[in-house]
């Protein structure tokens, strides 16, 4: 039975851990249109199971790190599969306005909540996902159809005006969807030449790590973290690195870099020209990705050649995972 108590318990912690939530800019506003239009929730839908299996789906505005997003919100069930999983966690842009195509979060109210778990009172798959008493939090594709958006899913799609009919009430996005992970990598990005990469993949995982400290004197240059393998197939390599790096002096602009190598090509992650390292650690996140073909050798480290400081690095890892085409 709908705990309408619950919910609104969930509701309020939701806005307690992310109050930025509270001041979300809404979508970008549609311009009144004359005549027909139509939008097809079953064909909408296999064009984008069709990216995902291709490895073509990307997110709009896809960022590398989770600094200046709000999240993570943990997926719980399968009405975008096979684009999102459960378990798959998610950050989002609350100061971005959403636009057609955009995966966002939108709040439901409890009347609508209330609406869905009676339409599904015949689901075990949806009871499984989200109890008698979903949270307020769902993600969604936003679509446009004429001047009105839509929230579309693998099995339909609803007014963010709301259903009347049905119980449905107006839902508010809450914010673009900019980063998206998969046991702790994140998929859905773009980078240089590189396709985005399918959340089904077999995968394998490869990762070096030092706790340090870990000291880089002036012009010694150092391969702290290193990575290499053959590929057994053709796919793409994703790399990542955290850790907290620190210097002697304050300087900018290190030469410090994560990188990504199948000779003669290569992908290469810099350090952001606004990062100032001091004495202060700072905590620092790299991603690169690269695709590569069936017998390469790959190479992947985190190189780092200080020029006048002392770099002092601790809690670093390299997290590398190719994913199989």
């Amino acid at each position: 039975m709908f705990d309408a108590d619950l919910f609104q318990l969930k509701r309020r912690k939701c806005f307690e851990a992310f109050p930025a939530l509270l001041d979300a800019v809404p979508p970008v506003t549609l311009e009144p249109v004359s005549g027909s239009f139509s939008l097809s929730a079953e064909k909408e839908w296999l064009k984008i199971e069709q990216q995902v299996q291709r490895g073509e789906f990307k997110l709009r505005a896809q960022l590398p790190t989770t600094e200046s997003l709000v999240g993570p919100f943990v997926n719980s069930g399968y009405c975008l599969d096979p684009l999102t999983k459960p378990g798959m966690q998610t950050w989002i842009d609350p100061t971005m306005a959403a636009q057609d195509g955009d995966l966002v979060i939108a709040e439901l109210t409890e009347n609508t909540a209330r609406a869905m778990v009676e339409r599904n009172k015949g689901n075990p798959r949806f009871k499984e996902s989200y109890g008698d008493t979903p949270g307020p939090f769902v993600t969604k594709i936003l679509r446009k159809c004429g001047c009105h958006y839509y929230l579309a899913t693998n099995d339909g799609m609803f007014s963010i005006n709301g259903h009347a009919e049905i119980g449905f009430e107006p839902s508010r996005i809450l914010g673009v969807v900019r980063h998206l992970r998969r046991e702790g990598v994140q998929v859905y990005a773009d980078a240089p030449g590189v396709s985005c990469i399918s959340p089904n993949a077999a995968t394998e995982v490869f990762e070096d790590s030092d706790a340090g400290p870990t000291n880089v004197s002036p012009l010694t240059p150092t391969n702290v973290l290193q990575v290499t393998f053959t590929a057994s197939s053709d796919g793409v390599v994703q790399a990542t690195y955290t850790g907290n790096v620190s210097t002697s002096t304050t300087e900018t602009g290190e030469p410090m870099f994560l990188q990504v190598i199948a000779d003669p090509r290569a992908a290469t992650a810099d350090v952001p020209t606004d990062v100032v390292f001091d004495s202060t650690p700072v905590r620092l996140a790299l991603a690169a990705s690269l695709e590569v073909f069936e017998g390469e050798n790959v190479e992947v480290y985190l190189f780092v050649a200080a020029i006048t400081p002392t770099m002092t690095l601790s809690d670093s890892r390299l997290r590398v995972e190719f994913i199989k085409r």
